[in-house]
């Protein structure tokens, strides 16, 4: 359960509590509890939200649920180091949140290819997915997984296990991967999904 305290609603500046995931005045959203809410915030909104976790945060720092939410607000905005930072703070904090260390390893990637990025760079990111996939193996973290061992190791021709077909594999045992996730996981990394790897779940989302 988040940490219940007084703050204002950064919309209407109305006294809200963070257990409130929208204010009561405006209905605006107060906390944000996954990437998609995140993306249904107007930008404007989301800066503004922003700016309240983060001064919130000064006299909360110990507020997992927080990190996240202000982790998840500079992911959609693409501000990639802080999205990191954040989302670090709240598994730093024991946040036990197979969600956190997926949206870590995408932030991880600074919105770069994976085989623009050092051995170490892709290793972490694995390592967060690694730590998702022990919580709570979903099909898109496999594919994220996926996607990490084909951009970087198959395309440079090195060996990996599992290598990224054994990872579709994986991801199609755990209950695959929808348009939406694929969608989702593309735009949150800020690149196209590989043509090969988009074959093997029947073509490009439309």
């Amino acid at each position: 359960m988040p940490e219940v305290f007084d703050m204002r609603c950064p919309g209407c500046a109305a006294p809200v509590d963070f257990a409130t995931t929208k204010c009561a005045y405006c209905g605006r959203s107060v906390v944000i509890t996954s990437l998609p809410a995140a993306k249904s915030i107007a930008a404007a909104d989301l800066a503004k939200l922003a700016r309240a976790y983060e001064a919130d945060l000064g006299a909360h720092p110990d507020n997992a649920e927080m990190s996240k939410s202000l982790g998840l607000a500079f992911l959609t905005q693409g501000i990639y180091d802080k999205a990191r930072e954040k989302l670090d703070a709240a598994i730093d904090l024991g946040f036990d949140d197979s969600e956190v260390y997926y949206y870590a390893a995408a932030a991880t990637l600074g919105g770069k290819k994976p085989n623009a990025l050092s051995r170490q760079m892709v290793e972490k990111a694995k390592r967060y997915l690694d730590a998702a996939i022990g919580l709570e193996p979903r099909g898109v973290y496999w594919y994220f997984m996926a996607y990490l061992n084909y951009d970087y190791y198959a395309r440079k021709h090195l060996r990996v296990t599992p290598d990224y077909r054994a990872c579709l594999a994986s991801a199609a045992t755990c209950g695959g991967v929808s348009p939406a996730d694929r969608q989702l996981l593309f735009d949150m990394l800020g690149q196209q999904e590989p043509a090969e790897l988009a074959a093997a779940l029947g073509g490009p989302v439309a």
